[in-house]
C-alpha cells in the first residue's frame, strides 16, 4: 500500500463518521452526540497516524501502537506534574 492510497484513506475516513447528524431537539442530547463523534475522530485520526508512520518507518501496527501509547501515558503524566 502506497503513500498516496494511506493518505486518500486518512480523507475519506474523516468524512465518513457515521451517527454524527445532529436530528435530536435538546441541547443535552445534542452535546452527547457532538462529544461521540469528536471522539470517533480522533480515534478515526489516530488509527490513521500509526498506519502512516508504519508505513514510512516499515514496523508492525502493533508496535507502533504500543509507541503511541507509551508517548500518550508519558505526555499525561507530564501534565499532571503542572509543567
Amino acid at each position: 500500500m502506497g503513500i498516496l492510497s494511506v493518505l486518500l484513506q486518512v480523507k475519506i475516513a474523516q468524512l465518513d463518521v457515521h451517527g454524527c447528524e445532529s436530528t435530536v431537539k435538546t441541547s443535552k442530547a445534542k452535546e452527547g452526540i457532538k462529544n461521540a463523534c469528536k471522539q470517533k475522530i480522533k480515534e478515526c485520526n489516530r488509527m490513521s497516524a500509526i498506519n502512516i508512520f508504519s508505513l514510512l518507518f516499515d514496523m508492525s501496527y502493533e508496535k507502533v501502537e504500543s509507541l503511541f501509547d507509551m508517548c500518550e501515558s508519558k505526555e499525561v503524566a507530564f501534565k499532571s506534574l503542572g509543567n
